[in-house]
């Protein structure tokens, strides 16, 4: 499974810049594009600081929001490519 793979990793913010707006986060990277993030990819944007790994992210965010172990590491999974993707976030080891 990916989230084997991906529990360990420590997200990191490559954006140029993020701004935050009530629920959503407004992120810039390197090509100068701009993405409006939804609510999983915004707080993950804003916890991926290199030092927490993404296993404990989704522990925080099962505290914070009414959803299914299932269901959170379904959306992170598919919310982790598509930041990867749009060069704002990277993983570490």
């Amino acid at each position: 499974m990916i989230w084997k793979w991906l529990e360990n990793k420590k997200p990191v913010c490559i954006a140029l810049k993020t701004r935050k707006e009530g629920d959503i986060t407004v992120a810039c990277n390197n090509k100068l594009e701009i993405f409006y993030l939804n609510i999983t990819a915004s707080f993950l944007v804003n916890m991926a600081d290199g030092r927490i790994t993404l296993s404990e992210i989704a522990k925080i965010m099962l505290e914070k929001f009414d959803v299914s172990e299932s269901d959170l590491i379904n959306d992170l999974t598919e919310v982790i490519r598509q930041l990867q993707w749009k060069r704002i976030i990277k993983l570490n080891d």
